[in-house]
């Protein structure tokens, strides 16, 4: 009954993880026209961390802002179109970039024909961190954020997912499952004690998995 319990966990799990990466993809494609943001208020004072999606990556940002006690605790989010007045505004006006340190450095050719002061990244990632007063009319105010792309996300939970699917404890408990020796897979039906082949130990009920 344990190990039939640990299995459907394992597959749960699994599952999961694919679901996982499956709404990854999802964000990715929607974030081609639509910002989506996450603030969570986290600890009594509320303090605000970021969570969002834009233009095929996704940003975690932390922050040092409080938001008050009745915030303590809740999550609001926003969502809305490319050109979104409202995050266009955070972005460019409340955030003072000069106090900003960003890996790897915007190259300033390209800010100075347009570009975005915060830089490009390399192959799209991107992490910075601040001084304070980096937020307007904030003095205390600091952040840190990592910027990645989508795809970053969901490769490790697909490969993860693959790897519970099709590695060494997934064979093991096939084997187990078909009564065979998880070591080496001969046959273990007909024996017990230790498995003839390679010596490993024969768990209990090994033997007899596949008639029960």
């Amino acid at each position: 009954m344990a190990g039939s319990t640990n299995g459907g966990l394992r597959h749960l799990f699994t599952a999961l993880l694919i679901v996982a990466a499956a709404l990854v993809c999802a964000l990715w494609v929607r974030s081609r026209e639509n910002v989506d943001v996450l603030a969570v208020f986290v600890t009594a004072e509320a303090r605000a961390q970021v969570l969002a999606s834009r233009g095929g990556r996704v940003c975690v940002a932390l922050t040092n802002l409080r938001f008050g006690r009745d915030s303590a605790w809740t999550a609001r989010r926003h969502s809305g179109g490319e050109t979104d007045a409202a995050t266009t505004e955070i972005v460019e006006n409340d955030i003072d970039v000069a106090r900003l340190q960003i890996y790897p450095p915007p190259d300033p050719a390209k800010v100075a024909a347009g570009g975005s002061p915060y830089g490009d990244g390399y192959l799209g990632f991107t992490f910075a961190t601040s001084q304070s007063s980096v937020i307007h009319g904030l003095p205390d105010s600091k952040l840190a954020y990592a910027i990645v792309p989508h795809w970053a996300v969901a490769l490790p939970l697909l490969g993860w997912a693959t790897w519970r699917l099709l590695g060494p404890a997934a064979e093991r408990q096939r084997r187990q499952k078909r009564g065979q020796c998880v070591a080496c897979g001969y046959d273990l039906r007909a024996s017990s004690g230790r498995c003839p082949e390679c010596g490993a130990e024969i768990p209990s009920g090994a033997a007899t998995a596949v008639a029960l």
